[in-house]
């Protein structure tokens, strides 16, 4: 049984998506990296939404927060990065 690779927010922001895209979808990340991997995820599309938009280090703060409890409202791990 091979061992599942554990990364922190500030390593999935410094590796190359297509990377963390394979060991993504190839199994290879623990459960807590791979929420870590989908709540960044969720993060980007909202941030994207907003296109256009001023946003200021609280609205940052607030869709950070918000996109971390989606992940619990869903109550399952995430089974892919799209």
């Amino acid at each position: 049984m091979s061992t599942k690779q554990s990364m922190s927010y500030e390593e999935l922001c410094c590796t190359d998506f297509t990377e963390i895209e394979r060991l993504f979808e190839a199994n290879l990340l623990d459960d807590e990296t791979r929420e870590r991997c989908a709540h960044l995820f969720r993060f980007l599309e909202r941030i994207e939404s907003t296109a256009g938009d001023i946003l200021v280090e609280d609205d940052l703060q607030r869709i950070w927060r918000e996109t971390a409890g989606e992940a619990a409202n869903r109550g399952s791990h995430p089974q892919t990065l799209h």
